[in-house]
């Protein structure tokens, strides 16, 4: 249930077509300037609080992310709540986030001017590598 005066400055809402259950608008201001009711609404369309909720860590970072799901509807409420799952990183993925931490501990490595010339040579191939990689494949 929307109660009055909408808080105008501090939410967001989106518009979700009754009929259908579409969401025909996101992150929207309400409507009226003073935070009232909206006058001469048909009633085919429900304005939902979007309630926006933080993005939880992975529960294994080097094997899965967290990325968006689709969002809780709830229309008795007015609300719609942004909902997240966790998904398995490709292989694939995984080589680029170990080839990225080897390109950045080797780059901290010449930096910081440690080691002899020729583990400092070798640390600038393997971020050039990983650089050349990155841009043409």
């Amino acid at each position: 249930m929307i109660t009055y005066p909408v808080d105008v400055a501090n939410t967001k809402w989106a518009v979700i077509q009754l009929s259908s259950d579409q969401i025909v608008g996101r992150n929207k201001n309400w409507p009226v300037a003073d935070g009232s009711e909206i006058l001469g609404d048909d009633g085919t369309r429900a304005y939902l609080l979007e309630v926006k909720t933080t993005r939880p860590e992975p529960s294994d970072p080097d094997t899965t992310r967290v990325v968006a799901d689709d969002p809780l509807i709830d229309i008795t409420n007015n609300t719609i709540t942004q909902a997240w799952k966790e998904v398995a990183i490709s292989q694939e993925e995984q080589d680029a986030a170990t080839g990225l931490a080897q390109a950045k501990a080797a780059y901290t490595a010449i930096k910081n001017g440690t080691g002899t010339s020729a583990q400092r040579l070798a640390r600038a191939e393997r971020v050039l590598a990983y650089m050349i990689k990155q841009q043409y494949g």
